[in-house]
């Protein structure tokens, strides 16, 4: 949940003239799980793999695996989690990758710009500052719902398939978004 914060101020003045707070929530759907097309909706899972990332490179197993174990529930983000009330989870940035995989800055390099290019994890900035690197949740997803945000940033990479279609409909809906089919059928006339 976001908590939107608006100060209206006076012109001349600076004065504060009123102050209104709003909350925006999220849509989160279910996710699918086995295969097939009569699966059911998932239960939450601290991981849940659907698809095997098919690395080129055997020592990538091994690196994602180890981002796996510091995934963030609902987020996909790869974080180091903090205790404590009021601390947020810290994301990691690629020094903290190098420590964690226990190998070169440049091997942390080139594993994140391969999974960058094969859709497998998403770098995300927010004003220049790293939010996190978030893995598409058909390679691992931590819960058993995706958020709007992990839609669209790996729509393309087939999403679609893997939520319950009244789901989906609602998604698209709350997005303003085109069914991926209805894309199609445009794109062919």
């Amino acid at each position: 949940m976001i908590i939107k914060k608006v100060e209206y101020h006076d012109s001349s003045t600076g004065e504060i003239l009123r102050e209104e707070e709003s909350k925006i929530e999220d849509l989160s759907v279910r996710f699918k799980i086995g295969s097939g097309k009569g699966q059911k909706a998932s239960r939450f899972s601290k991981i849940f793999q659907m698809e095997d990332p098919n690395f080129e490179v055997g020592s990538y197993y091994q690196y994602f695996f180890k981002c796996l174990l510091h995934l963030e529930m609902s987020t996909n983000r790869i974080v180091t989690f903090t205790n404590g009330y009021g601390n947020p989870n810290t994301p990691l940035n690629e020094n903290d990758f190098v420590k964690l995989f226990k190998t070169s800055k440049k091997t942390v390099k080139n594993f994140l710009n391969y999974c960058k290019e094969k859709d497998i994890v998403a770098k995300v900035s927010k004003n220049d500052e790293l939010f996190g690197y978030i893995i598409n949740p058909i390679f691992a997803l931590n819960g058993s719902k995706i958020t709007s945000m992990l839609y669209v940033m790996f729509r393309s990479s087939g999403l679609d398939d893997h939520i319950p279609k009244q789901d989906l409909s609602k998604l698209h809906e709350y997005l303003k978004v085109t069914p991926r089919e209805e894309e199609n059928i445009f794109l062919k006339n």
